[in-house]
């Protein structure tokens, strides 16, 4: 495990990573690169930072290349377009009162961002995909502080094959007959949003609701697919869709539950179909004591390429000296997950974490410490 942390005048809160690999031609975690892999962080500083991966072979360095404001005030999720070229960054606005969508190109050297454009965008934006062949952006909207009567949602965005926008719709998820038993679930909130296998739908994980929401859109309309609902107070915050053989499963981490709910996806009638599921493990393993489950947050969920293994890191748990923790588990053939470990995250409060193409590295942005943590892994046995 190898951890930097950046040596700043202001504070920086890592909120956000997502690593560039273009560069990545290593196929062991300890064979040394020529050309130093690149990755892009984003903190609640407001910043967003090019930072190069290099290695010698035994030690990792993690270097900061260039930097940038331009997704201020809040930068609260990065993505990439598929050609690598263009680097889209949320900003939720906490300070302004209204968020940002903001996307940089990337230069040719990889790592320098030079920004295009900047579109205000309401109700704290924290999670984006791309669909329709990369000329839609949906956001999920959060919606306002605690005790507001802003709602969350979502947006829809037309981007051109040079990366412009043009129209966008907003889509304000239906005020809730009752507030949620949990903080934060007085309005309904789009937490996370990703794009099912077959490219046609949307699944949103709503944290206020208790939901989990499709969506499809056909000829610029979009259509309300099936709604199912989580337990409540348990705030389903992402997810992420995985194949075992022939059977696709949707795996939902809930944020005040600390669970990993699995769901069977089906499709008829012309939808796509979330079996209620019968897999439910917490993020612990099973480990945990009810005094950690009762003040841990779960918060990011990631499957490894080959459809394996699936990770979520958790918040506020402090299962070892100065560290969160990242919890590791197998994919059974019917969907449910075999505890495998708990490992440390080299700091505190783990937002979110992605893997490299390999699989052989996984980068942490924890923002209570301010860093970025690098764990290697054994991609045969995770």
């Amino acid at each position: 495990m190898f951890t930097t942390k950046f040596a700043l005048s202001v504070l920086l809160l890592m909120s956000s990573v997502f690593a560039v690999f273009a560069h990545d031609t290593s196929s062991s975690s300890v064979a040394p690169v020529a050309t130093p892999r690149t990755m892009f962080a984003a903190g609640y500083d407001g910043w967003v930072r090019s930072v190069a991966l290099d290695t010698d072979g035994t030690n990792f360095t993690l270097t900061e290349i260039n930097k940038t404001n331009g997704c201020q005030t809040n930068p609260s999720w990065l993505a990439l377009q598929r050609d690598q070229e263009r680097l889209w960054c949320l900003d939720e606005g906490w300070v302004t009162g209204n968020g940002t969508l903001n996307s940089f190109d990337i230069e040719d050297d990889g790592a320098s961002l030079v920004q295009t454009q900047r579109r205000n965008v309401s109700a704290s934006p924290v999670q984006s995909t791309f669909f329709s062949s990369g000329d839609e952006l949906v956001i999920a909207q959060y919606g306002g502080p605690p005790n507001s009567t802003i709602r969350g949602g979502l947006t829809f965005h037309d981007v051109n094959n040079d990366g412009a926008l043009r129209g966008a719709l907003n889509l304000t998820f239906e005020a809730l007959e009752q507030p949620g038993p949990a903080p934060g679930q007085d309005v309904p909130r789009g937490h996370g949003v990703i794009l099912n296998p077959t490219g046609q739908w949307l699944v949103v994980t709503d944290y206020g609701a208790d939901k989990i929401r499709t969506f499809t859109v056909q000829n610029s309309i979009v259509y309300k697919g099936i709604e199912l609902e989580t337990p409540p107070g348990s705030a389903p915050r992402h997810a992420k869709f995985g194949k075992i053989g022939t059977n696709d499963y949707l795996f939902v981490v809930s944020e005040n539950a600390n669970t990993i709910t699995t769901y069977n996806v089906s499709y008829s009638g012309g939808l796509l179909h979330l079996t209620p599921p019968s897999r439910v493990i917490d993020t612990f393993g099973g480990k945990a004591s009810a005094e950690v489950l009762k003040k841990a947050k779960a918060s990011e969920i990631q499957i490894s390429l080959d459809n394996k293994f699936l990770m979520v890191t958790n918040r506020m748990d402090n299962s070892f000296p100065e560290s969160d923790s990242l919890a590791n588990y197998r994919i059974n053939a019917d969907g449910s997950l075999a505890f495998l470990q708990l490992v440390p995250v080299g700091g505190l409060s783990p937002r979110q974490f992605t893997l490299n193409k390999a699989g052989d590295l996984v980068l942490v942005a924890a923002t209570a410490s301010e860093t970025i943590t690098v764990l290697q892994r054994d991609p045969a046995r995770a």
